[in-house]
């Protein structure tokens, strides 16, 4: 007899309650799957929200594309009809006006203005005048004498009546005219601001008498040639001239004056 302390495996039912568990196994493995693919929820659509949008994007612009809508032809716009153009107005030549010649305005009169002063100043000058009386013999009875500091007033400017009918050239409303040089024209003494500085008289047949005028003759005399030596003053005299001769050409009608000093 065969001892009872074999293996398990080793004992001839052995394989057999083996493959019934094996297949017992997979039974169950099988029923355990079956029920959680039946008890799974079924599976729910995509929401709205995800689906792509290019698709209908597309097919709408290709709607758009393929169907334009009708537009009406346009209105033919009508050709307005040619106006003929008149034929222009030949202008008449015009006819020149011939330049009328000026009148000439009449000259003044030249020996009616007389003297043009146009300065007129004051100056002083100192004369000594004496007299002496000899008597028979040689002997001399006696002397006058007397120093005078005389005053004079002088005035300068051009003497219009000496102008010709020769000087002066009118050409409608011009004139150019040659006045003479400036001069002295008059020197008035003055008695109140003039004064004796010293006299003196014979104690015999005196004959002061008149010999204060003789010395104011004398003092006219000098001061009329020491105005005339004075030429910064006869040229102002000519400038101021030149100035209100001008001045009343112009108010006589004349537009443009030329003047001359010769």
């Amino acid at each position: 007899m065969r001892s009872s302390n074999s293996p398990f495996w080793t004992r001839p039912y052995a394989l057999v309650i083996a493959a019934a568990i094996v297949a017992l196994a997979v039974v169950v493995i099988g029923v355990v799957a079956a029920l959680s693919i039946a008890s799974r929820p079924a599976a729910q659509p995509a929401p709205v929200a995800e689906r792509p949008i290019v698709v209908q994007t597309v097919e709408k612009l290709i709607i758009i594309t393929a169907t334009p809508a009708p537009t009406e032809p346009p209105t033919p716009t009508p050709v307005p009809t040619a106006t003929p153009t008149p034929e222009p107005t030949p202008t008449s030549t015009a006819t020149p006006v011939p330049t009328p010649t000026p009148t000439p305005l009449p000259p003044p009169r030249w020996s009616e203005l007389g003297d043009l002063s146009t300065v007129e100043y004051t100056a002083s000058t100192v004369v000594e005048r004496s007299r002496q009386r000899q008597g028979i013999g040689g002997v001399l009875l006696g002397s006058d004498r007397v120093v005078i500091m005389a005053l004079g007033k002088i005035r300068a400017g051009v003497d219009l009546s000496k102008i010709k009918p020769s000087d002066v050239q009118i050409n409608g409303k011009s004139i150019k005219i040659k006045v003479p040089r400036a001069q002295v024209l008059t020197v008035e003494l003055l008695p109140e601001a003039s004064r004796v500085f010293d006299s003196q008289r014979s104690w015999l047949f005196s004959e002061y008498e008149g010999l204060e005028l003789e010395a104011l003759d004398e003092a006219r005399r000098k001061l009329r040639e020491e105005a005339e030596r004075n030429v910064a003053m006869l040229e102002i005299a000519e400038t101021m001239t030149r100035l209100q001769l001008a001045e009343f050409l112009r108010k006589a009608g004349f537009e443009q004056v030329e003047i001359e000093f010769e």
